[in-house]
């Protein structure tokens, strides 16, 4: 018999603050019963907090670092992302953010869909996520595919960061959230049928590479230093220490204790590359003084999107 929500498990990863201050997210998991991070109360002084602030402000942005995370989707062993992901939930996750003064008709209209199995407020209180039962594990990006266009029909547009299965989110115990075990497990899935590609004319195929240049360019020139702090630490890079513009980062499957393996530059938005053995550094550019260095869109099509997965990628850009 397949479990219920409240029978099963994720991963939870606690903050701790850094040598500078900072509040990141521990890299060790913590395999929790969803039943012990949905019910039990946690943090509420400091949600209440994050929530009394003005949406998306720097002080509430700040707040939520201190939010402890999980991954509803997947139970991790020995680090963050997808290399580190050894089984499946069993459950997907739905974001709905920016709702505002609609709180209440989205919230009882997500409460009717009866593939809903969990729904609560999240941590700025300004929007909602939940979760839904799901058929086949192998195939959680089809699932979501699938979901995000039953929730578009429904005038409702969702967060694509839990397609993917290692997606962290930050936690916030809502009393009011919504529960219901008997849920209906989601079986439906979207594979977009491939066609033989059409040959664009010449001005059609300027037009749509402007375009992708255009926010390319865009991305590069304004992503934040916490969006590729995400990126680099779910894929399983570890933080080091800061030192004015530079945020230097341990690779995956070496301990901090043997030293830097990249440095971000916050200001050039770049990242350097001091080792051969960095993940994706066939994909970065050989510098003449030494070593190797990659642009934020690079950083995020590498470490996010498998390498290739340009249609995420581009999704993710658009959302930033």
């Amino acid at each position: 018999m397949k479990k219920t929500l409240l029978q099963s498990q994720c991963s939870l990863y606690k903050t701790y603050q850094d040598r500078n201050g900072n509040w990141r997210f521990s890299t060790e998991p913590h395999l929790v019963n969803f039943s012990s991070v949905l019910t039990a109360p946690a943090q509420t002084d400091l949600v209440s907090q994050i929530r009394s602030e003005p949406y998306k402000s720097e002080k509430q942005q700040q707040l939520k670092k201190q939010l402890y995370g999980i991954t509803p989707s997947a139970i991790q062993v020995g680090g963050r992302g997808e290399k580190y992901v050894v089984a499946h939930s069993g459950f997907m996750a739905f974001d709905i953010d920016g709702i505002g003064g609609d709180m209440q008709r989205i919230f009882d209209l997500v409460k009717q869909i009866p593939y809903t199995t969990y729904c609560a407020r999240s941590a700025s209180g300004n929007g909602i996520w939940g979760l839904f039962p799901i058929s086949d594990k192998t195939k959680h990006p089809q699932h979501f595919d699938a979901m995000k266009l039953a929730f578009e029909e429904l005038g409702i547009a969702i967060d694509s960061a839990p397609r993917n299965v290692a997606s962290l989110r930050f936690f916030a115990y809502d009393e009011n959230a919504y529960f219901n075990e008997t849920a209906n497990v989601f079986d439906k899935i979207f594979e977009p049928v491939k066609t033989p590609k059409t040959k664009l004319k010449s001005n059609e195929s300027s037009s749509r590479k402007g375009e992708a240049k255009e926010l390319i360019n865009y991305f590069n020139s304004n992503v934040s230093e916490d969006v590729i702090d995400t990126i680099l630490t779910n894929y399983g890079f570890t933080l080091h220490h800061r030192k004015g513009d530079h945020i230097y980062y341990t690779r995956p499957d070496k301990t901090t204790a043997a030293g830097l393996s990249v440095d971000y530059h916050t200001g050039r938005r770049t990242l350097y590359a001091f080792s051969s053995n960095t993940p994706g550094i066939e994909h970065f550019k050989p510098e003449a003084s030494g070593g190797w260095s990659a642009s934020p869109v690079t950083i995020l099509l590498q470490y996010e999107c498998g390498g290739k997965d340009w249609k995420r990628a581009f999704d993710i850009m658009k959302s930033i």
